[in-house]
C-alpha cells in the first residue's frame, strides 16, 4: 500500500486538511494519508476545524504530530507545504512541494479558499495516481464521495453539515414532518444550505429542502421536511 505524508510547519492546518481529503476521496485499499509538522502546534486551528466541518469532515479528534525521519521513511510520497529545509530528506522517497498559504491568523473566508485549493490539489493527485474510490458495482464510473462512505461515516457527514447550518438559525418552528428555519440574510447561510443539499442528494435523498429568500435583504426561510421520523431526527440535532 502507498503512504502519502503531508507535512507543513505546525501540522495544525494545511497538512491536516490534505490528509483528511485524501482519506475521504481515495481508495483505502491503495493508499493511506498521514500528516505531520516540523514544529507541531498544540491543536488543530479552530478555524480549520470549522471550515472542514462545513464540508462534512470532523477534525476535532486530530492532534498535531512531529515529522521525524523515521515517520518520513515509512512513506512513498512526501508532500511539503511550507516547511522548506526543515523537512527531512529521505533517499528514495519521492517529494513534491505545494506552495500553499498558511491559514494561521487568516479570516475564515481566506481559510475556506485555502481549503478549496487543497481539496483540488488532492483530487488531482488522486486522479493522477489512479487512487480514486470506485463503486463495488461493475460500472466503471466513480460514485459520489458520499456513496463510498460507510453508513456510519455517511450519517456523520450529513449531521456535521446540518449542525453547521443549524448553528446559524435565528428561529425555528415545527412542521408536521419537519421544521421551518429562519436565518438572517447572509451569503454564508446560503452556502451552507447548498452544501447540505449537495451532501443529502448525493446518496440519501432523505430530506427535502424548500428555500425562500425575501427581497431587500430580508431573512432566509428554509423548510426541512421528509418522511415519518424527520422531525425527531432534526430535533436531536438541535439538542
Amino acid at each position: 500500500m502507498e503512504r502519502v505524508i503531508f507535512a507543513c510547519v505546525r501540522n495544525a492546518g494545511r497538512s491536516q486538511m490534505a490528509a483528511a481529503f485524501l482519506a475521504e476521496m481515495a481508495d483505502p485499499t491503495q493508499v493511506e494519508a498521514v500528516s505531520a509538522g516540523t514544529h507541531p502546534g498544540d491543536r488543530v486551528d479552530p478555524v480549520v476545524v470549522e471550515v472542514m466541518r462545513d464540508v462534512g469532515i470532523d477534525l476535532r479528534g486530530k492532534r498535531p504530530q512531529r515529522l521525524t525521519p523515521e515517520l518520513a521513511r515509512d512513506g512513498s510520497l512526501l508532500v511539503t507545504m511550507g516547511c522548506g529545509d526543515d523537512c527531512p530528506y529521505v533517499p528514495g522517497l519521492q517529494r513534491d512541494d505545494w506552495p500553499l498559504r498558511d491559514p494561521k491568523d487568516q479570516p475564515v473566508s481566506e481559510v475556506r479558499a485555502i481549503r478549496d485549493e487543497i481539496r483540488d490539489r488532492v483530487a488531482a493527485l488522486i486522479d493522477a495516481r489512479g487512487w480514486r474510490r470506485r463503486s463495488s458495482s461493475a460500472q466503471s464510473a466513480d460514485r459520489p464521495v458520499a456513496c463510498t462512505l460507510s453508513p456510519a461515516a455517511l450519517e456523520a457527514r450529513r449531521e456535521n453539515l446540518l449542525n453547521a447550518l443549524l448553528q446559524q438559525t435565528s428561529e425555528r418552528r415545527e412542521l408536521p414532518n419537519g421544521y421551518r428555519l429562519r436565518f438572517a440574510a447572509d451569503n454564508d447561510v446560503l452556502t451552507r444550505i447548498a452544501r447540505a443539499i449537495d451532501a443529502e442528494r448525493q446518496c440519501c435523498r432523505f430530506l427535502q429542502f424548500a428555500i425562500t429568500v425575501e427581497a431587500d435583504g430580508g431573512p432566509i426561510t428554509l423548510d426541512l421536511t421528509g418522511p415519518a421520523g424527520t422531525r425527531e431526527f432534526l430535533s436531536a440535532l438541535f439538542d
